[in-house]
């Protein structure tokens, strides 16, 4: 928030994550819901920092923060569109000069994005083995599947068609840990039991609870500056050349370079010592 807005937005942004009542009301619990959350922030700064400057570092930083969010718990597996959705966008709206057409996305910068982006999902993937300690079966010292993904979801088909066949297409391909796997099946057979929201009963999930619900649990003050977070900051820097140069990118200071600062310390610190 410092980096985007400066000391007033970061002091706010403090005072709001202070007396956000859902953060209250679950950090002092032990449960899946505030490593899911400092996890998923974690994998969206990573990316951040990643368009600001490319550097294999922060990408692995980036793949690592993702990897944790999917190991926090399973809906954390909504870090990976998002995460895409992010770099696509970083790269499609880059930034122009003031008063310029935006220019289009170079096909080689869609290219090397695709790029970062897999390789951050293989490395989330590997993390998420490691949480397993890299057993492919759900039972300790099986050594073939003892559960079937396919029957759990006969016995009550989910809502969710498509999320049900990529999930059965990820268990036959071994992709990902068969524990994993099976309690994400479970997630999405829960999601056709009944559902209640503001004194209705629904026979499944519906779209709009969870809008409705951060309406309602979210603080006044937090709701009245969420748009204000949605207007694009102004900058009279230089953006770097980077692979995606769009409204995260990094603004270079109006500084001299590294060596040109040392080399005027230098000449300074001879002035002054004769």
């Amino acid at each position: 928030m410092h980096v985007l807005y400066g000391s007033p937005g970061a002091t706010v942004n403090r005072q709001l994550i202070a007396f956000e009542p859902t953060l209250i009301a679950h950090d002092s619990l032990v449960t899946t819901d505030m490593a899911l959350a400092a996890t998923m922030f974690a994998g969206v700064y990573a990316l951040y920092r990643y368009c600001r400057r490319p550097t294999v570092a922060r990408l692995l930083v980036t793949g690592v923060a993702a990897g944790l969010c999917l190991a926090s718990k399973h809906t954390g597996v909504v870090i990976l569109p998002i995460l895409l959705i992010l770099l696509v966008t970083e790269v499609l709206l880059e930034a122009a000069p003031e008063g310029a057409a935006r220019p289009r996305a170079r096909p080689w910068r869609l290219l090397a994005a695709t790029l970062a982006y897999l390789a951050a999902v293989g490395l989330a993937v590997a993390v998420l083995w490691c949480t397993y300690g890299f057993n492919r079966y759900a039972l300790p010292g099986a050594d073939q599947k003892l559960l079937s993904i396919h029957a759990l979801f006969d016995s009550k088909p989910p809502a969710a068609k498509s999320a049900q066949r990529l999930v059965e297409l990820i268990d036959d391909a071994n992709i990902l840990p068969e524990a994993y796997t099976f309690g994400l099946a479970g997630v999405i057979k829960a999601s056709h039991r009944p559902m209640y929201l503001l004194g209705t009963v629904y026979p499944s999930g519906r779209w709009f609870y969870f809008p409705v619900a951060f309406v309602i649990k979210s603080s006044l003050a937090l709701l009245l500056l969420l748009p204000l977070a949605l207007k694009p900051t102004r900058s009279g820097r230089k953006t770097p050349p980077s692979t995606c140069r769009g409204p995260w990118t990094e603004r270079r200071r109006r500084h001299p370079p590294r060596a040109a600062r040392a080399r005027v310390s230098c000449r300074l610190f001879s002035v002054c010592a004769r």
